[in-house]
């Protein structure tokens, strides 16, 4: 009887994962996720005091992962964890310890806990999970400045695009841009505005546009006419306005040159850091475009030093624990029942160490397919 009630359960929760999964493809636009035949995880996770999880990601773009990565049939596109943590104090509230499932899995947390929060009465003497006595917290690194188009209440304002994947073409880092535009309406004005103060007319605003790499850039060989694949990095701009004739408001920036991954050595993403670190402390300037393209990677100098890669360990290390560039610290709660979703390829997260009690989650990963070898996915 009791084997009959926990695979009741079980497929109960299964049931539940399934419609969220079908959910979150339709509302963010990943149709291939709703695929049930990929290889979505899911696994029970627990943690005793003591125990703690450095910062890491996810998933990471294909072509970090060498070879292997173009041949994998699907990818992780968003991470999920279902929390079930128990303070070890439940029974003073005469809490049901077997109440593990049915619907109070499923409840979304609806506000983000921080450490620094009032806690108010709330000491961990009821069995809910307090963040300053049982520790254990979910730590992420959101971008501060990261905004689309609609985001935005000026309307003349250019924004971005959804974060993680664009074209089938995944995330592999920031540009933190500093941009500017014209407090005057379409940026022109009289004579007199020649005379103002700039400083006064101008609005300034830091962007932080995803960048992304398409790893199947069509690149004219100039020894043979015949086009090549490349990889080359992007962002993409797009307006909050639409307009009547289909056209989406989008339009692509490339940051850099096309390069042939065949002459990298080593990792793609350890290429990439190096590049846009040794470009950021050159002291050649942008004064002839035409000669910097033969020995630069990036197109500006700016944007080298507004690059950071979204996985930069190093980077990670010298900063110790402060976020990374351009990111604010926001940290979950694990208070059982609570449910938690991110994207898979573009957050970097850790977990903070357990003081007491027993952190537990049912977590998994809901996957979409890969990018198919040439690229030019429309999803």
């Amino acid at each position: 009887e009791a084997d009959d009630e926990e695979n009741i359960l079980l497929h109960s929760i299964q049931i539940k994962l399934q419609q969220l999964r079908h959910d979150l493809s339709l509302i963010l636009h990943r149709p291939t996720m709703r695929n049930n035949e990929l290889g979505h995880e899911c696994y029970y996770s627990q943690s005793t005091p003591g125990s703690s999880l450095a910062r890491h990601m996810d998933e990471r773009h294909e072509e970090t992962k060498g070879t292997r990565g173009w041949l994998l049939p699907s990818r992780r596109s968003l991470s999920w964890l279902i929390y079930l943590s128990e303070t070890g104090k439940e029974n003073n509230i005469n809490s049901n310890d077997d109440d593990r499932g049915g619907d109070a899995t499923m409840t979304k947390s609806t506000t983000t806990t921080s450490t620094d929060d009032d806690d108010g009465d709330d000491n961990g003497d009821n069995g809910v999970w307090n963040a300053h006595i049982n520790g254990g917290l979910l730590r992420t690194f959101p971008q501060k400045d990261y905004r689309r188009s609609d985001d935005y209440d000026d309307k003349t304002w250019e924004g971005t695009v959804e974060c993680g994947s664009h074209n089938g073409n995944l995330q592999v880092g920031w540009l933190l841009a500093k941009e500017e535009k014209d407090r005057r309406s379409g940026g022109s004005g009289d004579s007199s505005d020649d005379n103002d103060d700039r400083e006064q007319r101008m609005m300034s605003m830091t962007t932080t546009h995803p960048v992304f790499l398409d790893s199947w850039f069509d690149h004219i060989n100039p020894y043979t006419g015949v086009a090549e694949p490349h990889c080359i990095l992007y962002i993409v701009y797009k307006s909050p306005t639409s307009s009547d004739d289909g056209d989406d408001g989008t339009r692509i920036e490339y940051i850099t040159v096309p390069w042939s991954i065949d002459a990298v050595e080593g990792n793609v993403a350890e290429f990439l850091h190096h590049r846009a670190r040794l470009e950021s402390n050159s002291s050649k300037k942008d004064d002839d475009p035409t000669s910097s393209l033969s020995s630069s990677l990036f197109l500006q100098l700016e944007y080298a030093q507004q690059f950071h890669l979204l996985e930069d360990r190093d980077a990670w290390m010298m900063r110790g624990e402060e976020p990374p560039a351009g990111s604010v610290v926001e940290d979950y709660v694990p208070v059982r029942g609570t449910l938690v979703v991110f994207d898979s390829v573009t957050l970097p997260h850790e977990v903070t160490a357990v003081v007491e009690g027993r952190r537990a989650a049912l977590a998994g990963w809901f996957h979409e397919e890969t990018q198919p070898l040439g690229g030019n996915a429309q999803w």
